[in-house]
């Protein structure tokens, strides 16, 4: 059985503080992963700098709201045993990841800098076409220079804002934020 390691899982949150007296924890978790905790039946606990697997019981994983669940797991049945695993980051493995979302096997490409430059761009929303010209990478932010209509844009590629790649076609689709194209 091969060993599982930081780089199978992907950090969602931490666990904040008990919830009640029963070992309840509130997990504070980024947006976008309320499908893959619905679905987890193992989350990751980060200790010292290790995954480790932590399996969820039988009540599971409740959202609040975005950004807020209440996790119950096996073996935590008081608040002296909860408050152990307060503020430690919570992980999923990616191969438990909910499908459709990016980082899981089925998730988005990776955007990685790969010579993005010739891709047509467009936004059908924002009724936006153009040609990427350039690509720089500033500190680990991928940003694309697209030009339309004889003006250069600086578009930022973030895997939230891809709607849809075609590497055959040189396509990429996005779906831009509000004012991204107004300068």
């Amino acid at each position: 059985m091969k060993a599982l390691s930081p780089e199978d899982c992907v950090k969602v949150g931490y666990f904040r503080k008990p919830y009640g007296i029963s070992g309840t924890l509130q997990l504070a978790f980024d947006r976008g992963w309320e499908a893959s905790l619905e679905q987890a039946r193992v989350v990751m606990v980060e200790t010292q700098g290790l995954p480790v697997p932590w399996f969820v019981a039988q009540e599971g994983i409740r959202i609040l709201n975005a950004g807020l669940a209440l996790v119950d797991l096996e073996w935590v049945h008081d608040d002296r045993e909860a408050r152990k695993l307060c503020g430690l980051s919570v992980c999923l493995e990616k191969s438990a990841l909910a499908p459709g979302h990016p980082g899981s096997p089925e998730g988005q490409p990776d955007i990685t800098p790969a010579g993005w430059t010739g891709f047509m761009v467009s936004d059908p929303e924002k009724h936006f076409s153009g040609l990427v010209i350039a690509e720089a990478d500033y500190s680990g932010n991928l940003v694309l220079t697209v030009e339309s209509g004889g003006r250069e844009f600086l578009i930022p590629l973030h895997e939230d804002l891809v709607a849809g790649i075609d590497h055959a076609q040189r396509l990429l689709e996005l779906r831009l934020p509000d004012g991204i194209l107004e300068f």
